[in-house]
């Protein structure tokens, strides 16, 4: 299942809000500097959608507007 993700890095708390079907916003307190924010939306969306990190591939890794996939078994 491929989903669209806002991301907005620097934020006062980690927080997943479901905007519409297969879109969503994610705040996070990692800043976007060398990946680090790409690893914090991978965890925190392996929570969400309870699957395992390596189920959850970041088709865009630049930018606030990703493209997630997300391997259900």
């Amino acid at each position: 299942m491929n989903i669209k993700v806002i991301v907005k890095p620097n934020s006062k708390e980690n927080q997943i809000v479901k905007l519409a079907d297969f879109e969503y916003l994610a705040n996070l307190v990692q800043r976007a500097e060398k990946g680090k924010a790409n690893l914090l939306l991978i965890k925190i969306l392996s929570k969400c959608f309870r699957v395992s990190n390596k189920n959850v591939l970041l088709k865009t890794k630049k930018g606030h507007k990703k493209i997630v996939e997300i391997l259900t078994e």
